[in-house]
């Protein structure tokens, strides 16, 4: 989601009701796009953005002049978060290249402003925001704003606070999306082969990120018979000192990938780019009568990996609009490739139906 950077608290007390000719002029488009380039900082938002100290927006040109490099930074009591996505442009809006999300920029009589809506899948608003050059615009401005919120139905904006600090501009350009969601060429069996641990997750599935977090480790294990592209896989999750086992056959095509479960959900996916020498970065998606998601996971032949490896994962996720992964703790006990003794019926039974609803 976007941020947007707030001048000074509003009060959230509902305005005067706009006539249908003012929201009409209000929500009207603009007609060509100037002076996109460059830094500003959010003004007014949402309610439910609260807890961001401040949040600010960068445009950078593209090669293509239809397209550009969008970076979301946020604030949150001194960390900063940096978000980058590839756009396309169009007359008075732009989309994201991995989803089909829209942002419209609104009419706005501030000079150094852009009012900008976000709709959703269905071209249904979700949010305004206004974001300005400065940290602070005149109050007319503001009612201007407000009048748009009321328009569209809105809950009354809230103010960023103009004297809490931005987020410096990162010193390394951003990564291109384009390269951090590329899928992998032909995949080399042998390198793939062997077990891999998993360093973190992001799934887009709230119940099932609640039970990753759950795992003390999460082991994986590929082989392959001989007759490509068949390989076996295992996982192997640890809760305390219990150890469970999860085995599928998998078929590989290239980059992608399809899990053979039968007709309880259907569960592909795709190896990705990293520049980790010893990593592995899986999308997988995942629809069942229950749960239709998209989990992404970085995996390594070591239980810990470099920062500059865990926050290019992170840029990934990013660029799929996933949400913060879910880093496993190195220092915990990871289980063995073989079960000390074979599992009961009762466990077999407990283990499919972990399996179905909680894909790691």
């Amino acid at each position: 989601m976007f941020a947007v950077n707030v001048i000074t608290l509003l009060c959230l007390m509902s305005v005067s009701h706009a006539d249908p000719l003012g929201c009409e002029d209000l929500l009207r488009p603009l007609d060509q796009l100037d002076a996109l380039i460059g830094g500003m900082c959010n003004l007014l938002h949402e309610a439910g953005f609260k807890s961001r100290d401040s949040a600010s927006i960068d445009f950078a040109d593209a090669s293509e002049s239809s397209k550009m490099s969008f970076t979301r930074i946020f604030d949150f009591g001194g960390n900063c978060q940096y978000m980058h996505s590839n756009i396309t442009l169009g007359e008075s809006s732009f989309t994201y290249d991995q989803s089909n999300h829209t942002v419209r920029f609104l009419q706005t009589s501030c000079p150094d402003c852009l009012v900008m809506r976000f709709d959703n899948e269905s071209q249904k608003p979700l949010r305004l925001y206004l974001f300005s050059r400065r940290r602070k615009v005149e109050q007319e401005k503001v009612k201007e704003f407000r009048a748009q919120v009321e328009c569209l139905k809105f809950l009354p904006p809230v103010m960023m606070d103009p004297t809490k600090e931005l987020c410096p501009e990162q010193s390394d350009p951003p990564m291109v999306c384009e390269r951090l969601v590329h899928p992998l060429g032909q995949l080399d069996p042998h390198h793939f082969e062997g077990g891999w641990a998993l360093i973190a997750g992001s799934l887009n599935h709230a119940p099932s990120t609640e039970a990753l977090k759950l795992r003390d480790s999460i082991t994986m294990f590929f082989s392959n018979s001989g007759e490509a592209p068949d390989f076996s896989y295992t996982q192997i999750n640890r809760f305390g000192d219990q150890c469970q086992y999860l085995r599928y056959n998998i078929t590989v095509e290239g980059s992608a990938f399809t899990f053979n479960v039968g007709n309880r959900f259907n569960l592909t996916g795709d190896f990705l780019y990293t520049s980790c020498p010893d990593c592995v970065v899986m999308r997988w998606i995942v629809q069942s009568s229950k749960r239709r998601s998209m989990d992404m996971y970085l995996l390594s032949r070591r239980r810990e990996v470099e920062q500059k490896e865990l926050v290019e994962f992170r840029h990934q996720l990013n660029c799929y609009g996933l949400p913060t992964p879910v880093v496993m703790d190195p220092t915990k006990e990871s289980c063995p490739e073989q079960p000390e003794s074979e599992p009961t019926a009762a466990t077999e039974a407990h283990v499919e139906e972990k399996s179905e609803e909680q894909k790691a």
